[in-house]
């Protein structure tokens, strides 16, 4: 089975090329101002490099948002263009969940919560932990990907009941929430002020979105028959700065 993988909701563009769930090829660039010139040749680069097909791929998968308006609507069209033109499934991954799925499998409870800077003091988020089912772990949503302010965002987060076990005594580690930012978690301080040491961020090299990442989510929506529709849109959320002043008129 071989999956082609783009994610391009960050400063980064991302492309990753699996088989058999092993990765066989990844390149991630953060050339924010480039991804437009730059996807298409990269990802034929990769599979010239493999001496593979588009015909020889079984699924596409694309970050599907929130995130770059710009950086998603490349992404998202390119993933339907190339699925269409080889009548290969295509698969659309929250890139939120996308970027909780940088942090492993944490052997005590917590709750993943992906940030991306949404402007005006507002962020796009999500609530997310690990759960094992059978042999494999899974990312299960508690809050659906959503935009809000830091204030809210405390207010929901603090709202949701314990997961069930402890961090073990050798572990020392008593933080309720991980915050997951790429490259940095936004408006930093306003959270460490709020949440106290009841939460950790990530950022940085430790919370990097993929595009390998996402070829796991994209096993997993595979495996649940969560193909999704040709025309499906991306999930922005919510409307772009142009599109706001355009209604203003």
């Amino acid at each position: 089975m071989r999956i082609l993988a783009l994610d391009a909701t960050h400063e980064t563009f991302s492309v990753a090329l699996i088989e058999d769930h092993v990765l066989m090829a990844e390149m991630t660039l953060r050339l924010p101002k480039q991804v437009s010139t730059e996807l298409v040749p990269v990802i034929h680069m990769l599979l010239n490099k493999l001496e593979w097909s588009l015909e020889s791929l079984t699924l596409i998968a694309a970050a599907a948002g929130p995130g770059s308006y710009t950086g998603i609507r490349l992404a998202v069209t390119t993933a339907k263009a190339l699925a269409y033109g080889a009548r290969l499934p295509l698969v659309g991954i929250s890139s939120l969940k996308l970027l909780a799925q940088a942090l492993p499998p944490l052997p005590y409870p917590v709750y993943l919560v992906p940030l991306i800077d949404a402007r005006g003091e507002r962020t796009y988020g999500g609530v997310y932990y690990w759960r094992q089912e059978g042999g494999s772990w899974r990312l299960k949503t508690v809050v659906a990907d959503r935009v809000q302010s830091v204030e809210a965002w405390v207010d929901t987060l603090q709202a949701l009941p314990p997961l069930p076990g402890l961090a073990p005594e050798s572990v020392d580690f008593r933080s309720t929430y991980i915050l997951i930012g790429d490259p940095r978690v936004p408006y930093r301080d306003a959270w460490q002020e709020r949440l106290g040491t009841s939460a950790y961020l990530i950022e940085g090299v430790y919370a990097s979105s993929r595009a390998a990442h996402l070829t796991h989510l994209a096993l997993e929506a595979w495996e649940d028959g969560a193909f999704a529709d040709p025309f499906f849109v991306p999930f922005y959320i919510q409307k772009s700065a142009p599109e706001k002043k355009l209604e203003q008129k």
